[in-house]
Parts: C-alpha cells; structure tokens; sequence
C-alpha cells in the first residue's frame, strides 16, 4: 500500500522547505516519489532529490481541476507502476484548492493507494492579510487541513501569533495547529502531528457531506468532455503563468478525455474588467489600486498583441491570475510606502535557454517579456532559464522612471528578495534607497 501525503500551502508559505526537512528526517528509508502541480520547474533542488533517492514526475498541463482528475490520475498510475513507492509526495499549486486535491485523490477509486496526510502549511505573517484578499483559496486550505503547520514564527511576538491561531481556528476548530519554529523540532515529530488520525477521519467525512450536498443540488448536470472544443488552460507555467505570456485563448485538445468529476465546476478565467474588479472591491489604498490596475494594463496590452486580439478579449487563467494579483498588489503596495521620488532599474537579466507554454518550446525571452521590455535594456545570461516572467516585466515597466545604471547617490538602506529556485548565481532582487547627491 503507498501512502499518499499532501502538502497545501500559499504563495511561498515554505512548503518546499518541509518536505526537504521531512525527507531528511523523518521518510528516511522509504521509497519516494514527489507529484508536483506548480505549472513549471520543480521548486526543490533536484541535486538534492537525486541524492536522497527521490522521483520526480510534474502535472504540468491544465487548470487546476482539469489536471487533477485527468492528467493527476493517469501520472498516479504511471507512478504506482513504474515505481512502485512506499509514499507519493504531492504538492499542489500555490493557490489550488486543497479540497480539490484530496477529492481527486478518492475519486480515483485504486485500492493500492491510501490517503495518509493533508496538511496546509501557512505563513504565520501573512495569514491575516491572505484571508482579507484572498479568502476563497486560502481559507479552503485552511478548513480542508487535517494538520496547519505554521511557518516563520521564529522572533514572532506572542501576541500576534495567538491571534493569528485564534483567526485560523475560526476556519478550523481540529486540526493541531504546529507553531514551534521548526529548527526546535524533529521532522518526525512534524509527520507525526500530520498523520494525526482523528482529524483525518473528521475532515474526510466533512468533505463526504460537502460533496453529497453538492451533487445533491446538481444531479441535473455533469461535466462531459469528448474532444469538443473546450476553454480550459493547458499552459506550461513558471510561478504560476504561461512562458509566452499568454493566460487564454481558444484552442482544441488534440487528445480525448472523458471524465465525470461528479460535481459541477466551471473554468474560470478572468479577464481584465474581471481583474479590475477584484482590485476595486479590495481594501487596498486608492492610490495601490491604481497602480495595479496599470501594471495588469501593460500586461494585458503585450498579451493582446501577442494574440492578435483586444485587451478586452485577453483572459487570465484563474490561477495565474491570482498569483499575479498577489505580485502586483504586493509591489504597488510597497511603491506607495516607500514613496520614491524616482526609480531607476538597471539592465534586466531575462535568462538563457528555452521556456514551455502552450505552443512549445519559445527561447528566453518569451514573447510577452520581449514586447513589454520593448525599447528598454536587457540581456541574457548569466542564469539559467526564465529569469524575468510576463508578470515581472509588467511592474518593471510601469513603475521605472528610467533604465539605466545606478546613479550617483548617498544610499540609506538596501533590500534583498530571494527566490526560491537554485541557481548558481544570486537568485534575488537587489533594492537601493537613497538621496541624489546632486540634489544634496
């Protein structure tokens, strides 16, 4: 029997580095296989993998619903066959729902599988301003978790991390709740809160009673595919969005696929009013929203071009387009508590080598990037792969002044935002404050 154990987390909550911790320490010995759902490079050092035994195989084709029933199921199988691991890994996109998830995983019916743990792993810093912007996709991963394991709540203060567990049992009453930093635990002690079969037990037959009610109010209608032309996302992403800058288009599958997911669902796809909106009802500053609402602008126009359409007909898959909302909400934001008088970029590094979307393979930069940075400086190399995405492009673009070299300056402050992709150079964005000397 392979166990199955899922790991939910949002935006960068540190999901990533739990498994690594827990392959460290607490699956030693076991046969292993890691499913990724992050439309794009695997987030874990495949060095380390390597080493420590483990199989990679990524879904990375179709929304978020579609893949998990159709492609979800057939790369399950061809794990179970090809490997045959003691435990399969799954790690779902940032912003997928975890009840999604876990019912994918019931209603492949395979008997040489079991479902082992669900946990949602949540940064204890950003819980509270998640659930105000983002509520739909973090809260079900919240409420949905057999085990929530909190991250950064190291130096946190104890106020604020009582209230941020307080708001968290506010979507979910049982599930233990791991706030101790995790260099003070063990992984096993991790994977055992994770496995905790109680909480298990409760949210399986609370997610039964969702689903009987939900099929109970829509037993008129089932999704039916049968190679029919069919809107729904088969990009290959990097964060969470399509390599040649494209969110959605018309296209037809050159493949059949028939499933019933035994509940109505819709592929939802935003398009730029649709975006517009989720900004305006937000209760960021009015000054943020319309910064945000230009830089999806400006992403939107390069995406239109690239298509051969209008800004009005351009959709954004549901998934990237959250993702991007968080990015550029998040970097207007900031702009607007700096209040820099001018801003200065330098010379954009986009990478080197290929990037895969939906139409193939399309050299660095992909298209949407070459057009939004279209009479502004940039080169390829050093980096492998994708360095500057479609969303990346768009907020250099409509918040620099100017490009060029670091001017003349008495710097005050630096600033440093690291990703999460191993590289062999720096993987971050360097940030300078100061005053023009000139002026001075």
């Amino acid at each position: 029997m392979t166990k199955i154990d899922i790991f939910s987390g949002f935006l960068g909550a540190g999901k990533t580095t739990l498994i690594k911790k827990l392959i460290q320490e607490a699956y030693q010995g076991e046969k292993l296989v890691l499913i990724e759902n992050e439309f794009g490079e695997i987030g874990i050092d495949g060095g380390f993998l390597q080493d420590a035994g483990v199989e990679i195989t990524e879904m990375n084709s179709g929304c978020i619903c579609c893949s998990l029933v159709g492609d979800f199921g057939q790369a399950l199988e061809q794990v179970l066959f090809q490997f045959h691991p003691d435990r399969i890994l799954i790690e779902p996109s940032g912003v997928g729902k975890l009840s999604d998830v876990i019912g994918a995983v019931q209603r492949l019916d395979n008997h040489e599988i079991v479902l082992n743990a669900f946990v949602t792993v949540a940064d204890a810093t950003k819980c509270k301003i998640y659930m105000k912007n983002f509520g739909e996709f973090f809260n079900n991963q919240i409420e949905h978790a057999a085990a929530i394991v909190l991250s950064r709540t190291s130096g946190m203060n104890e106020k604020k991390l009582l209230d941020t567990v307080a708001l968290l049992r506010e979507h979910n009453a049982n599930a233990p709740i791991i706030t101790t930093p995790w260099e003070e635990l063990d992984g096993k002690t991790i994977l055992e809160t994770m496995e905790n079969k109680d909480t298990l037990k409760e949210e399986l037959a609370h997610l039964a009673a969702e689903q009987a009610a939900h099929d109970e109010s829509h037993h008129h209608h089932h999704h039916d595919e049968d190679g029919d032309e069919h809107e729904c996302c088969h990009h290959h992403h990097d964060d969470d969005e399509c390599g040649c800058g494209c969110h959605d288009h018309d296209h037809e599958h050159d493949h059949e696929h028939d499933h019933d997911h035994g509940h109505t669902h819709e592929h939802v796809h935003r398009g730029l009013s649709d975006v517009t909106a989720v900004i305006e009802q937000s209760g960021l500053e009015p000054e943020v929203k319309e910064t945000a609402k230009k830089i999806f602008r400006t992403l939107a126009e390069a995406e239109a071009k690239m298509h051969g359409t209008t800004v009005d007909e351009v959709h954004f898959h549901e998934v990237g387009a959250i993702d991007a909302i968080v990015d550029v909400c998040g970097a207007a934001i900031l702009l607007h508590q700096l209040k820099p008088d001018r801003i200065v970029c330098s010379k954009i590094n986009v990478g080197t080598g290929y990037v895969q979307c939906a139409h193939g393979l399309f050299p660095v930069p992909a298209p949407a990037v070459a057009e939004i940075l279209r009479g502004e400086p940039y080169f390829m190399g050093p980096g492998r792969g994708e360095l500057c995405t479609p969303t990346g492009a768009a907020i250099v673009k409509t918040m620099a002044d100017e490009f060029g070299r670091m001017p003349v300056m008495e710097v005050e402050s630096v600033g440093y935002g690291a990703g999460v992709r191993e590289m062999d150079t720096l993987n971050a964005l360097r940030v300078f404050i100061g005053h023009d000397t000139k002026k001075a």
